[in-house]
């Protein structure tokens, strides 16, 4: 990606304050390992996966991410929606490179 839109990514984290959450930091172990998918919760055709994974690699280049489906897959309720999971530890901190 070019320059500009890893300092979009940058902002749009900074802007969520990530890292930023005193309960967490409190009562998270670093040692606990995550888990997370995102589901689709409507009909509808997926995009921007590669944007979707950058950002999680720009938060963690440590992170672990599997893109289930693919860009274009058309989502059916019936069906899957999960389109792709993230593994890291439940908290670690902040990483991203600026």
């Amino acid at each position: 990606f070019p320059p500009d839109v890893y300092a979009l990514i940058d902002a749009a984290v900074a802007e969520d304050q990530t890292f930023n959450d005193p309960t967490t930091q409190a009562v998270v172990s670093p040692e606990i390992q995550g888990t997370g998918m995102l589901r689709a919760k409507a009909v509808g055709v997926l995009a921007g996966v590669d944007v979707a994974i950058a950002v999680f690699q720009r938060v963690d280049p440590t992170l672990e991410v599997k893109a289930i489906l693919q860009e274009a897959h058309r989502f059916r309720l019936e069906t899957t929606s999960q389109w792709y999971a993230v593994r890291r530890p439940a908290y670690s901190g902040p990483s991203v490179s600026r």
